[in-house]
């Protein structure tokens, strides 16, 4: 992860939940979304940037109408889960959750234990380890020829593959 000088915190605004069946066709049982209000270190709301609302199609409106804090979204992932592994593209349970849960002073909800990285699930599923490397998360859909219902690339729930 990337930060400059001026960059800001990373955020939690989105999370995409997809419950996908593990049989050869692997359906996809169910999908979530969740907006989190943005929040910075000392509590303030954040503003979306243009760029994340063009890329992701959420707007102000969203949160405001959808948003909840990222205490209640996490509470939501883990009741999504039932108990089952979840799987993150590029280890944003890291990358981005853990920050955000000690920025927010979150304890943490899920062990690591539960987490995985995803690529893991590609080598598994026969992909070669370049082509795992080449695949961004907006690029899961057309991987496995899933249709993408006009969801903008970076839609959380695109991203799950679903």
């Amino acid at each position: 992860m990337w930060c400059g000088r001026f960059d800001p915190d990373p955020v939690v605004v989105q999370i995409g939940l997809v419950a996908m069946g593990l049989n050869r066709d692997a359906p996809n049982l169910d999908t979530m979304r969740l907006h989190v209000v943005p929040r910075s270190r000392d509590g303030a709301r954040w503003a979306l940037y243009p760029h994340f609302a063009r890329l992701t199609g959420v707007t102000e409106a969203d949160i405001d109408r959808h948003g909840q804090p990222l205490r209640d979204a996490l509470a939501a992932t883990i009741d999504f889960a039932q108990g089952a592994r979840l799987w993150s593209w590029g280890e944003g349970e890291f990358n981005l959750v853990a920050i955000r849960r000690h920025v927010e002073g979150i304890a943490a909800s899920i062990p690591a234990h539960r987490f995985g990285d995803a690529c893991t699930l590609l080598l598994k599923a026969g992909v070669p380890i370049a082509g795992s490397h080449r695949t961004r998360s907006d690029g899961l859909v057309a991987l496995f020829g899933l249709d993408s219902a006009g969801r903008r690339a970076h839609d959380a729930r695109r991203c799950a593959v679903g």
